[in-house]
């Protein structure tokens, strides 16, 4: 079978090298999509198009494939939608379309409930009944809020990039010396990640970036001419331009404001390339992740890795696979590393790891999809 997979990063992220290729960076939001989408594509053995090209384009992929690949991540929400002009494509085209790695993104589950789908969100689920295909859901949580939505053609997969590959990583019997953090610029975790930045100030080597498109733009000396250059809203523009803000905000008040700043820029790394960020992950002991396919990256690659849960999108996927965890809010100002380090287990991901793999891989199969690297490793 001929497939294809939407994966617009490549063509975001490739563009321009550092640090011209900042203002994609910036443009595309999340960098933490490359993870899923190019797991995604590897293990279909799958080409990966872009969406524009595709708009303009649609009859002519009608010539090239049997089936797209449309994984939307956090689709089940009241803000999301996608491109009128997008969604004539996909419903004019006769290709059949599998729509995988969708989830809610809510807070808690009565904000979740106070919603219902969106008419765009069920025109996207309306393109899997047309094909007869089955979708692929991250957790449960995702699947009873569907259940009540009358959506039934759905199955749990988890997060398709862990089964990239086998890895179950093992702490050292010393503890953590070279830690990575990852969290994100989130209003409605600023107690909690103000005591993270602290912690990463104090113990941490380097920090993630995945979204956090103020440190690129100070870490990279933007100036306010070149970003008048750049295709980006003029919110966008007012945010980057006010230097400082997140620093200030999320600043611990035992931490400086410029301390906490000058740290990000001089600490931070940022990867734009799936192979260089699993390689870069092993110059790590140990993962503090709020973010969680950063988390993904460093599990996969082997690193002890404790996942931050703040909403219900992380909640369903660490339950799902069993990952090590604990709630974002329980993060306290005066832990140690090794206090998180000793928290670290991976007993139910290892237990859990094969028989989720197979039924993702029996997913697949159901949708006449084939994954294609070894299913043992």
């Amino acid at each position: 079978m001929r497939v294809a997979v939407f994966n617009n990063y490549k063509e975001h992220l490739f563009v321009d090298p550092k640090p011209t290729g900042i203002r994609n960076v910036i443009d595309y939001d999340n960098i933490g999509n490359i993870v899923f989408l190019e797991s995604i594509s590897r293990e279909l053995d799958a080409d990966s198009i872009s969406i524009y090209d595709f708009i303009l384009n649609y009859k002519l992929y009608e010539e090239r494939y049997d089936m797209l690949i449309l994984s939307l991540a956090n689709m089940i929400s009241p803000g999301y939608s996608i491109s009128e002009d997008f969604m004539t494509a996909l419903e004019k085209t006769k290709i059949p379309i599998c729509i995988f790695s969708i989830g809610v993104q809510a807070q808690t589950e009565d904000e979740l409930y106070k919603n219902s789908l969106s008419p765009n969100v069920k025109r996207i689920l309306e393109l899997s009944n047309k094909s007869g295909t089955t979708i692929g859901l991250r957790g449960e949580t995702t699947k009873a809020y569907l259940d009540r939505e009358g959506v039934k053609n759905t199955h749990v997969i988890g997060c398709p990039s862990l089964f990239y590959k086998k890895s179950i990583p093992i702490k050292n019997g010393t503890g953590p010396k070279d830690i990575l953090l990852s969290g994100g610029f989130e209003g409605y975790w600023r107690d909690p990640l103000s005591k993270m930045f602290n912690f990463g100030y104090k113990y941490c080597r380097s920090y993630l970036v995945q979204s956090e498109s103020r440190i690129l733009f100070d870490k990279y000396k933007i100036s306010e001419i070149e970003l008048n250059t750049w295709n980006v809203s003029k919110e966008k523009k007012s945010y980057l331009m006010s230097r400082g803000y997140d620093y200030l905000y999320y600043c611990h008040p035992n931490l400086d404001k410029l301390d906490l700043e000058n740290w990000f820029i001089d600490n931070s790394i940022f990867l734009n390339d799936f192979d260089n960020w699993m390689e870069s992950m092993n110059t790590y002991d140990m993962h503090i992740g709020a973010r969680f396919h950063g988390s993904v990256m460093s599990t996969l690659a082997g690193v002890p890795t404790l996942i931050l849960v703040g909403d219900l999108r992380v909640k369903e996927f660490v339950e799902f696979h069993g990952l090590p965890n604990m709630n974002i809010f329980d993060f306290d100002e005066d832990v140690k590393p090794k206090d998180l380090y000793d928290m670290i287990d991976y007993q139910k991901y290892e237990s859990r790891y094969d028989n989720l793999k197979s039924n993702y891989i029996g997913y697949l199969n159901r949708n006449g999809l084939e994954f294609k690297l070894n299913p043992t490793l």
